[in-house]
């Protein structure tokens, strides 16, 4: 587990402590394996090629790319990071990427001579890359008397920018030579990220660096892209769009923003959606007061908790649905307020440690401050009216054990997701007795949550004997009377939203 200095020291400290030191040590998706499968493919490719690796903004792209280039490079493998929203103000992105190669290499003390030869023979040839070409009158003699010499010197010009356009891969073949022969065969990673936060023109000047210039075999690109926000680029660059029309009879779907990327991106590669929940249950568990305040509950009198076997982070994220649409740099952002509040307030009870976490985690209008409980009512009657739907009372009436012996097309049809999770149903539980006022008989508990309590799950929640249904009234505290008393402690954290 992830120490407290990673995750929440301070509250608002991002999980990560230095983006360069990243392993994956730290890794809470368990995306380690696919790195491997992605270095596999990597070390079996000779030709140039470029790697889209295509994720939503804010879902772990920098983390993914952080570890597993330091990994690559404590296995003696050559491997460049380079941010290029950092440099989009340096005006050539060919400068700022070639200085990031050759610090990247330098680093590595690598001893080969004339590795650092040609990445200096490259860094001299740059300068004429970037002078446009239509500057090329500007350095005609001033002095020349007839059109005649500042067209020859336009001309010079031309020819020395395409041969170096011509020597600069050469060069960089005999980097990518020396780098497979110092690793193991390994050829030169180069990993980009944050291009698609760039300015429309940088980023579009950056691909068209890598394709014209670094096409060369050995030397293989990997870049991070939001594939929404890079399509949005190239649409306001060149006006491309998605087209959708009627072709004899069928309907045709064109995307030319698609086509533009096609001439830059061998292959895509979508990194797997992660299960935040598993992050967000590490940082809670960082979090002492909702330990403190579960246990205070379970030595109380409510039955519903006496006897419960699961942990509170599962029952505080037992709902997926309310993580559902948000990015995990948002998701980081409302982690780190409630975190503010259970330092600013680290007596709460479970019940308001309870909804406080779901009021933080449903608000989704990050310009407004006012919090407010509406929303997880109406998501509860929601669910409770899906699942009346779903799972009928009369199933219940007087059921027995040999009855139900007899259902099993019924068993398997109630016993599925999100039903058949424990953490979910102790999650809705506590929801629909506060939105009930704060009692719900326990038939109707059983209606709701079928699956759960015959497969016996049901009874870890506190409730013991045999599958008899018993007329057992939960008391808890109404979700207005949590709310009210919460209130003014929410008011705290509504500042840092501003």
């Amino acid at each position: 587990m992830q120490s407290s200095e990673n995750f929440v020291n301070g509250g608002f400290k991002k999980f990560e402590k230095c983006e360069e030191d990243l392993t994956w040590a730290a890794d809470a998706f368990g995306r380690k394996d696919i790195a491997e499968q992605l270095t596999r493919l990597i070390a079996n490719t000779d030709d140039p090629c470029v790697i889209g690796l295509v994720s939503p903004w804010g879902s772990g792209k920098t983390f993914f790319l952080r570890a597993w280039g330091n990994d690559l490079q404590s296995q003696n493998r050559a491997c460049v990071y380079f941010n290029a929203w950092e440099a989009d103000c340096s005006g050539d992105p060919l400068v700022a990427l070639m200085s990031c190669i050759h610090d990247s290499l330098k680093t590595k003390q690598w001893t080969l001579p004339n590795l650092f030869e040609n990445i200096n023979k490259l860094i001299e040839i740059v300068p004429e890359l970037i002078r446009p070409l239509t500057s090329a009158l500007s350095v005609a003699d001033p002095q020349a008397k007839s059109l005649e010499l500042a067209g020859k010197a336009a001309i010079a010009t031309v020819q020395r920018h395409r041969a170096n356009t011509k020597l600069f891969p050469k060069t960089l073949k005999n980097i990518a030579k020396s780098v497979r022969d110092q690793c193991e065969d390994f050829p030169l990673l180069i990993m980009i990220d944050e291009m698609d936060r760039c300015r429309p023109d940088y980023a579009i000047a950056l691909l068209e660096r890598i394709k014209h210039l670094f096409s060369v075999a050995g030397v293989i690109f990997i870049i991070a892209i939001d594939p929404r926000q890079l399509l949005m680029l190239v649409e306001h660059t060149f006006g491309l769009k998605y087209d959708q029309h009627a072709e004899n009879g069928k309907t045709i779907n064109h995307d030319t923003r698609l086509d533009y990327l096609g001439k830059f991106f061998d292959i895509y590669y979508n990194l797997p959606e992660p299960d935040i929940s598993i992050l967000i249950e590490k940082y809670l568990l960082e979090l002492p007061a909702i330990a403190a305040a579960y246990q205070a509950v379970k030595d109380g009198q409510d039955r519903i908790f006496a006897n419960l076997k699961i942990s509170p982070e599962k029952i505080l994220t037992g709902d997926k649905s309310i993580f559902a649409g948000k990015s995990l740099r948002i998701i980081l952002q409302d982690l780190g307020r409630f975190s503010v509040l259970l330092r600013a307030y680290p007596t709460l009870s479970f019940y308001e440690v309870f909804l406080s976490f779901l009021i933080i985690m449903l608000h989704d209008n990050r310009l407004s401050c006012d919090y407010s409980c509406d929303k997880i009512r109406m998501a509860t009657e929601d669910a409770i009216a899906l699942m009346k739907e779903k799972h009928s009372k009369t199933i219940y009436d007087d059921i027995n054990e040999e009855l139900w012996r007899k259902s099993r097309e019924a068993w398997e049809e109630f016993n599925v997701k999100p039903y058949a999770d424990v953490e979910y149903c102790v999650n809705m539980c506590i929801r629909m007795c506060m939105t009930n006022k704060g009692s719900v008989r326990h038939e109707e508990m059983a209606s709701c949550f079928m699956g759960v309590m015959q497969s016996k799950s049901f009874y870890e929640i506190g409730i013991s004997g045999q599958r008899t249904i018993y007329t057992y009234y939960f008391q808890m505290p109404s979700m207005n009377e949590v709310f009210m008393s919460i209130q003014q402690k929410l008011n705290f954290i509504q500042q840092f939203n501003t």
